[in-house]
C-alpha cells in the first residue's frame, strides 16, 4: 500500500511527551498510513500506550482529515486532550533475604522509589526491577528471585501502586581461588590479592584483581574466571596469567645537530626468578655523552 496521508499530533504541549509519542509513532509503518478507520484505530492504540507509559490514560482522541489540493497527501490530524495524569500513591516495596540488611540495598530503595504523588513512570518502574536484579548479581545473591511485581493503575482515581517483592536469598562467597600459568611463587601472587576465601563476592573485586595482576609487569595479560557453586553458595576463582616475554629489547638510532650520532638501548627482564625479581638496563650513547643505568627490582 502507498502513503496517502500525513499525520500530525495536536494538544501535547509538553516536549518530553510529545517525543514519547513521536517514538512510539515512528514504529508504525509509512505503507500503512491512510485514511481508513483501521489505520486511525492503530495510530490512537500507539498514542494511547505512548501517553499511558508516562502517566496519562484517560486522553480522549479525535481524528480530523483535511484534503489538500497542493499535494498528493491529506493531512490526517489526531486532536488529543489529555486529562490530569496519574499519580503514585501505595510504594510497598519488601526485600527478604540476607539482603534485607545489605546498605547497598537500603541505599538503591532511598534513591530509586519516587516519592508519594510523583507521577507515574512505567520507565521509572521497570528501571527499578531491572536494578534490583543487577545489584542482586553484582552483590552476589545469584539465588536471588522476584516472589511478585506488580504495577496497580487506578485510573478513575488517578492513582498507582508498586507492589515488589524480592527474596535475595544468602549472599554468596569466595571460594577457592587458584593461579593458571604462572611462574612467579604462588605466595607472592597471594600477597597481590586483596580478598580472600570467605569474603562476600563484589563483581568489582573482579576488575580490581584483574589490574593488580596486570601493573606487577610481570604478566602480558590476566584473566578471572568465576565458577559459581550453587549447593556450597561459594564462587570458586581461576586466575589464568600469561607470563610476559622473558627478555624485552628496544633499540633506537638517530642523528643530532648537536651530538652527531647516537644510540639508545633498553633491555628489561620483566622476571627473573620465581620470586618475582626483575632486571632492566638502559643506556644513551652519542659522542659528547655516554650514560648507563642499570635496576635490580626484588
Amino acid at each position: 500500500a502507498e502513503q496517502t496521508v500525513l499525520l500530525e499530533v495536536d494538544g501535547i504541549k509538553d516536549k518530553d511527551l510529545y517525543q514519547n509519542v513521536r517514538i512510539y509513532l515512528s514504529q508504525l509503518s509509512n505503507d500503512d498510513a491512510d485514511s481508513s478507520e483501521r489505520y486511525q484505530q492503530l495510530v490512537q492504540e500507539t498514542v494511547d500506550k505512548a501517553l499511558r507509559a508516562k502517566g496519562y490514560y484517560n486522553t480522549q482522541y479525535r481524528f480530523e482529515l483535511t484534503p489538500r489540493t497542493s499535494s498528493n497527501k491529506d493531512l490526517l490530524t489526531l486532536y488529543v486532550q489529555l486529562d490530569q495524569p496519574v499519580k503514585l500513591d501505595e510504594r510497598e516495596i519488601k526485600i527478604t533475604g540476607q539482603a534485607e540488611q545489605d546498605d547497598d540495598f537500603k541505599r538503591l530503595l532511598a534513591k530509586e522509589v519516587p516519592p508519594m504523588g510523583t507521577v507515574l513512570n512505567h520507565e521509572t518502574y521497570d528501571n527499578f526491577k531491572s536494578s534490583i536484579e543487577k545489584l542482586s548479581q553484582t552483590n552476589g545473591y545469584f539465588d536471588g528471585q522476584w516472589l511478585y511485581h506488580r504495577l496497580e493503575v487506578h485510573p478513575k482515581e488517578y492513582l498507582a501502586d508498586w507492589r515488589l517483592g524480592y527474596d535475595s536469598g544468602k549472599r554468596y562467597r569466595y571460594g577457592k581461588i587458584g593461579f593458571k600459568g604462572n611462574q612467579i611463587r604462588e605466595e607472592y601472587l597471594t600477597n597481590i590479592l586483596r580478598i580472600k576465601s570467605g569474603d562476600y563476592y563484589y563483581l568489582n573485586d573482579l576488575s580490581i584483581l584483574s589490574n593488580d595482576f596486570s601493573s606487577s609487569s610481570w604478566f602480558s595479560s590476566v584473566l578471572v574466571e568465576p565458577s559459581v557453586k550453587q549447593p556450597s553458595k561459594e564462587v570458586d576463582l581461576d586466575i589464568l596469567l600469561i607470563p610476559k616475554k622473558k627478555n624485552d629489547i628496544e633499540v633506537g638510532i638517530g642523528y643530532a645537530t648537536d651530538v652527531g650520532p647516537r644510540l639508545q638501548f633498553n633491555w628489561k627482564k620483566p622476571w627473573i626468578n620465581g620470586r618475582g625479581h626483575s632486571l632492566e638496563l638502559n643506556s644513551y650513547l652519542s659522542k659528547p655523552k655516554q650514560r648507563v643505568e642499570f635496576g635490580y627490582k626484588m
